[in-house]
Parts: structure tokens; C-alpha cells; sequence
């Protein structure tokens, strides 16, 4: 597979090295393992959409691409077993195979005096192979033979910046052809549509895509064809053009929306992560430019607030904590089941304190926090934590910026308690820490007890791993692996009575009694039980409460504990902690996925 296509300029010979280039991936433990990774050069000229859809009812798209069957076939044969040798691609070439299928593409190659040499001529023929099959044009050769039946079509961190248009020497245009294809495509059936995780560089947008304007690479003539959705994702920044559309234009978009505000029942939107995390409030450009505030702020005020059935609400990427709050604030005439809001930063508050300061005293200082942390109004939360819940009003109001009010969570419960089953909120940066909350911590859950209806809450907490002047996850992270396993010899030695010290028991000592699982799962119900509606916890199978741990030594990986809290605080069950490609957890993951 090809995952990041390089500049025309590439050596061949990197390219074509049968071992490929080393590159290391999360092992989804805490560290690392590696593998090869090819990669493969762009040729423009093959990466063009379709002309229109009549090129694809007529079935004039990438009639020299590679056959999907001739993929598959040639999967269906790695998974018997590689071959002993790969061939070289040079070997299977002859000096007329080139000068033959050069000349047919002369014309889009421009060739100069540079490519009279034969081995210039082989290098740009095993480019032009390597771009004629390029995903996107395989992608689009499938979809354009299930228009008439496909029903769900998710695009899910899917590699979209395709090669560059440079127009001149000081502005550059991306690619994206599979998009340019797909807006070009009209599925009778489709009831999902998604561009999911559009989060990271390659699969984010990099010029403007709006669902909703004629600008950059307009999607309004598909959204009008496909007026019947009940999924629907994209990224935030991406539904409207900031600048104001001619009224024509503004016409079909009110029609458009008017229909989705009653067809849509899932909503996900998305934004870029940025490594400094997620602000309350995007004050100037750290973010990205103001225009794109704008824009992301349209979609609040213009789509979200005039949807009336949507049940289940994801926000994802670096999106400013009081977006996220008036989002779910827009969504006021919907019956919320489900929110689910993840970013860098806790999304419900900072319990770490401005910087981080409350977290460094408690590692002694060796724990440095984000300085983009910024400081809580204690006062104003603390006071307004176990205030009456405001109904919404009518008509619905923005409220940007971040001043002194409510926590999040009581908004949350002023708009949508009487309907939620389930809350995810991740976000590492801020986030309650298990065993030794900071006081603030209190006030961000106590409006958990207005949730009457709640069956599964997910939070992202905490963990301290620093013991012995060291930090320690690789060695917990082993422990929790272990004692899921009865025939696993490598469980935490019994340190011997009266000694100790680091080789003699100290940390198994410490392993035992601040990491074990059972130890955890007590953690996570005294941090959270009693902030948990009581009519929930006393419901058969009381309230699913998922904590989730950020560890590793070399890079971070998740792992999570669920407890089972039912009436007087009683756990009633745990599981974990676990991995995120733990195998029960995953197949878990995968079978609730409702549009996927």
C-alpha cells in the first residue's frame, strides 16, 4: 500500500529495495516494533477525476488502471506465503516495452532531453505503473460500480492529499482526487456519508472542500442529491465558506439543510489535532487563521442549531472547549443519546492547574505539563457546580468565549440529561488523576447525578508512573498483560518482610498496591461513583464506567479499565485493564459500530 506518495524526484532505488525503508509503528502495548514501508512516486496526469458523471455511467473511468480482481488475487496469493524473491521490475522490461508505452504518453510527459538515457526511461515507466495504480482511481473504479446499491459510504483516515498543482512559484493547490470523483457520483440509496478522522496531515482537507458553497471543491450539488441522509460526517471547518454566498446559492443550501435537519440522526465533525492541545476559547491564530473560527462557527450557528432529530453527536480534533460547548448547546431541539467529544486536552476542564502546576508538585517537579494548560475559575466552577440546572431558550444564542460559569458537564445536563445513555469525554492533558484527584475535580462531575438515564460513561484519567526516580510504565504495562494470563510465570515477585529497596521488593510492593487491577477499579469508583445518578447505578447492570490510561515508554498507547458500579457504590464486576488491540476489546469495538 502506498501511504505517502513522494515528489517526482525520488530514487528509484528506494523505491524498488525489496526490504523497503524501516519504519517504526506502535505495537499498541507502549512501544514499538518494525517493518518495511514502500513508497511509490506521482504522476499528476493519472490522478485526474472523472470529467462528469457521464464519464462514469459510460464507463469511462481508469479504463488503464489495474482490474480490482487483479488486487484481490494477488492478496489471496501474499496470504499463502510471499514469494522466495521478488523480481526486479527491471528484469521483466525490454528496450521496446519503453520506447513503446513512453511514446504513447508523450504528450502528458513533456519529455526533454534528460530522459534519452534507457535507464531514465525505465525509472518514469515504473513511475507511470505506480501511478496509474494509485488508490484513489481503485477506489473510484469501485464506487462507481456500487452507485446503485451502496448505502454507506465511509471515508475513514483515508490518504487524500494526492501530489501537488503548483500554479505558481508562491502558491500551491492539493489534489484530491478520489474527492473530486466521489462529488461527482450520485448513490440513490445512500444513508451514511462520512469523512472520518480528518485529523492529521495527508488525510485532513488542505484546501477548502464545503459541503455547503460553490468555492474550492464544492460538494452542493452532491448534498443536494442526496437530501435523505441519516449519518452524516465532515470536517468542522469544512460545511460553509466564511465569506457570505449570492442568495441563490444561499436558497439551495436553506433547502438542503431544511431536509437533513429532519433525516439526520448521526452527527460527527472533526478538526486537526494541534500538539499544544485544545484552548478554552481561540483568542488568535495559534490555532489556525481566524477565518477558519469562522467557519467552524457557521456550522453552530447555521446547520447544528437548526437540527431537530439527531441522537448521537461526535466531536473530535482540536476544536476550542467553548465550541464544543455551544455545539451541543445548538443541538438543543435534539434528544441526545450519545455524546462523545475527544481531543487532546480533557474536554470537561483542566484539573492540573494553569501549566500544569498542580501535577508537577505532586511528581516532585519531574512531571512537565503542557504550558497551554490554562488556569480554571475555581470560584465560579465550585459555586456554580450544584446550581439548578438552566433549561435552553428559545431561539438559540451563541455564546463564545470562556468566562466564569457553569462546568461543562452541568451545561450538558441542562440541555440533555433527561435522554443520555452514554458520555465519552477523552482528553489526557487536564485530566482526573487517579488516586489523587486535585480538589477542582469534584465540581467538574458533580452534574453526573442529573443523568438519570446514563448506562455507560468513558473518561479519560490520569495515571502516575514515576517511582524510584524512574518512570515505570513499561514494567506496569507487563503486570497488567500478565495477570490476564493464569499461566504466566512473570507476576510481581513477593518482596521479602522487613526489607526494602527497589531490588528487594519496594516495587512490587508498589505495583501490587497502587497498579493492580483490582486496586484500579476501586480507584476509578471512588473518583466517580458518588457523582453518578443513584436511579442509574440502582438500574440491573448499574452504570458501565469505562477509565482510560495514557502509557508508554516510548510512545503512548491507551488502555482501559471498565467497572461495573451498581447501588451503594457496589462493584459489581471489572474488566482490564486492556489494550486497545486486545483481541476481545477489539471485536467489541468493531461489532458496535453502527455505520462502519
Amino acid at each position: 500500500m502506498r501511504l505517502a506518495p513522494d515528489p517526482i524526484h525520488t530514487s528509484i532505488e528506494r523505491a524498488l529495495a525489496p526490504e523497503g525503508d524501516k519504519q517504526s509503528m506502535h505495537d499498541g502495548k507502549g512501544g514499538l516494533y518494525y517493518t518495511s514501508l514502500h513508497q511509490a512516486s506521482d504522476i499528476s496526469a493519472f490522478n485526474t477525476p472523472l470529467a462528469g458523471l457521464d464519464d462514469a455511467e459510460n464507463g469511462k473511468i481508469c479504463a488503464e488502471y489495474v482490474d480490482p480482481r487483479e488486487v484481490f488475487a494477488m492478496a489471496e496469493l501474499y496470504e499463502r506465503g510471499p514469494p522466495a524473491k521478488i523480481p526486479d521490475e527491471y528484469d521483466l522490461l525490454n528496450d521496446g516495452m519503453i520506447n513503446e508505452y513512453l511514446e504513447v504518453h508523450k504528450d502528458v510527459l513533456k519529455l526533454g532531453p534528460w530522459a534519452e538515457s534507457l535507464f531514465a526511461k525505465r525509472e518514469l515507466l515504473i513511475r507511470l505503473r505506480a501511478a496509474k495504480n494509485d488508490p484513489a482511481n481503485f477506489a473510484a473504479r469501485l464506487l462507481v460500480g456500487s452507485m446503485a446499491a451502496l448505502t454507506s459510504l465511509n471515508l475513514d483516515w483515508v490518504f487524500l492529499m494526492c501530489n501537488r498543482r503548483t500554479e505558481s512559484e508562491y502558491h500551491t493547490q492539493y489534489a484530491m482526487p478520489l474527492l473530486e470523483t466521489i462529488c461527482k457520483l450520485r448513490f440513490p440509496n445512500l444513508r451514511a456519508f462520512q469523512l472520518r478522522n480528518a485529523v492529521t496531515h495527508g488525510t485532513m482537507l488542505q484546501d477548502l472542500v464545503p459541503l455547503f458553497g460553490t468555492s474550492g471543491l464544492s460538494f452542493l450539488d452532491f448534498m443536494e442529491a442526496h437530501q435523505s441522509l441519516q449519518c452524516l460526517g465532515w470536517p468542522l471547518a469544512h460545511f460553509f465558506m466564511a465569506h457570505r454566498e449570492a442568495r441563490d446559492v444561499r436558497d439551495r443550501i436553506d433547502r438542503v439543510i431544511e431536509n437533513l435537519s429532519t433525516s439526520i440522526t448521526d452527527l460527527r465533525v472533526d478538526a486537526r489535532y494541534h500538539g499544544s492541545g485544545e484552548p478554552q476559547s481561540q483568542t488568535d491564530e495559534r490555532l489556525g487563521s481566524l477565518a477558519e473560527r469562522q467557519r467552524r462557527r457557521l456550522f453552530i450557528t447555521d446547520f447544528a442549531s437548526r437540527m431537530q432529530k439527531v441522537k448521537h453527536i461526535k466531536i473530535e480534533g482540536c476544536i476550542p472547549r467553548d465550541e464544543r460547548r455551544e455545539i451541543l448547546r445548538a443541538l438543543r431541539k435534539c434528544h441526545l443519546k450519545r455524546i462523545i467529544s475527544i481531543g487532546l486536552s480533557s474536554p470537561l476542564g483542566n484539573t492540573w492547574g494553569e501549566h500544569g502546576v498542580d501535577i508537577r508538585e505532586l511528581d516532585d517537579g519531574y512531571f512537565v505539563a503542557n504550558d497551554f494548560l490554562e488556569a480554571e475559575d475555581t470560584d465560579a466552577i465550585t459555586a456554580l457546580a450544584t446550581s439548578p440546572l438552566q433549561p435552553p431558550k428559545e431561539p438559540y444564542i451563541p455564546s463564545f468565549g470562556w468566562g466564569p460559569g457553569p462546568p461543562l458537564l452541568h451545561t450538558i445536563a441542562s440541555h440533555h440529561a433527561a435522554t443520555i445513555t452514554e458520555l465519552k469525554f477523552c482528553g489526557y492533558q487536564g485530566a482526573p488523576i487517579v488516586g489523587c484527584p486535585t480538589p477542582i475535580t469534584a465540581s467538574f462531575l458533580y452534574p453526573l447525578r442529573h443523568f438519570h438515564e446514563l448506562r455507560q460513561l468513558m473518561l479519560s484519567m490520569w495515571l502516575r508512573t514515576f517511582f524510584e526516580d524512574d518512570w515505570q510504565d513499561p514494567d506496569i504495562i507487563r503486570y497488567w498483560v500478565d495477570s490476564r494470563d493464569p499461566s504466566s510465570t512473570a507476576l510481581v515477585p513477593v518482596p521479602v518482610d522487613g526489607e526494602e529497596g527497589p531490588e528487594s521488593g519496594a516495587w512490587a510492593r508498589q505495583l501490587r498496591e497502587c497498579y493492580a487491577p483490582d486496586v484500579l477499579a476501586r480507584q476509578v469508583r471512588n473518583a466517580v461513583a458518588e457523582h453518578l445518578s443513584p436511579r442509574a447505578k440502582e438500574r440491573k447492570g448499574g452504570v458501565r464506567v469505562r477509565a482510560s490510561f495514557s502509557l508508554g515508554e516510548e510512545v503512548s498507547n491507551n488502555f482501559d479499565i471498565d467497572v461495573w458500579i451498581g447501588k451503594d457504590d457496589e462493584i459489581l464486576e471489572f474488566q482490564g485493564p486492556r489494550e486497545e488491540f486486545e483481541p476481545e476489546r477489539r471485536r467489541e469495538k468493531l461489532e458496535s459500530r453502527k455505520w462502519f
